[in-house]
């Protein structure tokens, strides 16, 4: 004998599936936009804003590290191991070739005082000699500069 039709049954069923469906969306990063909105805007919109954010709170957070880092004299092997940390925890896989990192360690150096001939030994053990991330770190160290 099979059971009969509740309306009332489907009815918790269809906003358990409503609730299941939003739940789900919002665990896997995505959210219900005014349909006004050209979808493909409002996702290139909100994924650059996460985007710029993360970036943003990355730099923030190595600048103040190796802040602290000079100020204590840590090693360069206790600093790289941060930097793993600190990336990962911003979701940022490959740290080396961010150009967020090298801003945010200019920045810090900066912060931190460093000059002369200090600086340039920072920057080149750092750096590895990279052109690119040499670049990135004065141009941290020189937006930091009053």
């Amino acid at each position: 004998m099979q059971a009969a039709y509740s309306p009332r049954a489907g009815g918790r069923r269809s906003a358990l599936v409503g609730l299941l469906v939003a739940a789900l969306a919002t665990v896997a990063g995505c959210s219900f936009v005014d349909s006004s909105v050209s979808p493909s805007r409002s996702v290139s919109a909100s994924s650059a804003s996460s985007a710029g954010d993360r970036d943003e709170g990355f730099r923030r957070a190595v600048r103040d590290y190796t802040v602290e880092h000079v100020k204590a004299g840590g090693s360069y092997a206790a600093f790289e191991r941060s930097l793993d940390d600190i990336a990962r925890r911003h979701g940022i896989s490959d740290w080396e070739n961010d150009p967020n990192t090298w801003v945010g360690v200019g920045q810090g150096l900066a912060r931190a005082g460093i000059t002369g001939e200090t600086l340039e030994s920072y920057k080149t053990s750092l750096t590895s000699s990279d052109p690119a991330r040499l670049r990135e770190l004065q141009r941290g160290y020189d937006g930091e500069r009053p």
